[in-house]
């Protein structure tokens, strides 16, 4: 695989696989619709199974000022997001807008993309034993990232991604848009 794939395609089918459920997003609001806000992991993956038994498939789990919060869609447009408020709440998913205003890109370092809680469980407690003590893990369709840094702007998460690979972690770097 050549640089520019890794460095350029490898983010992007990332953010896609990740957080594909966005739809149109502008630089200035995003309306969320979140579909519970957990203290405990495991009662966000339930909630979370529950989301997908419906047939949300793009629902993720993210943290969220402490919180475990499963995401069921993203919206630019406020009336969208209301509208498919109304349809999960039809399928009997209580849920609300959680509203973002002035989207920016944040630039994610990732330490792996695991199909098992275990093997994500494995690598973050290996990489938070590496000193990366922030680290955490997000589900999204079926898989658990292992996310170990946030950061403004590229230069800074390619320099911090650049010094988890001498401590021997394999990374990534994801482009998102967040608050």
């Amino acid at each position: 695989m050549n640089k520019v794939f890794k460095r350029i395609m490898i983010p992007i089918i990332l953010f896609i696989a990740v957080f594909g459920c966005l739809k149109n997003v502008n630089a200035q609001t995003l309306y969320r619709v979140v579909a519970g806000s957990y203290s405990m992991m495991s009662n966000a993956e339930t909630q979370l199974k529950n989301v997908k038994a419906h047939g949300y498939n793009d629902a993720y789990i993210a943290q969220y000022n402490g919180l475990y919060r499963v995401y069921v869609g993203s919206f630019s447009s406020k009336a969208n997001a209301d509208s498919f408020v109304n349809s999960v709440k039809k399928n009997g998913i209580d849920c609300f807008v959680s509203v973002t205003i002035d989207t920016k890109v944040l630039y994610r370092v990732t330490a792996g993309v695991f199909n098992s809680k275990p093997d994500a469980d494995k690598q973050l407690s290996r990489v938070k034993s590496l000193g990366y003590s922030d680290a955490y893990i997000v589900i999204s369709g079926g898989s658990y990232t292992v996310f170990i840094g946030s950061f403004s702007t590229l230069n800074n998460a390619q320099t911090f991604a650049k010094n988890a690979n001498q401590k021997g972690v394999s990374t990534t770097i994801q482009t998102v848009y967040t608050n």
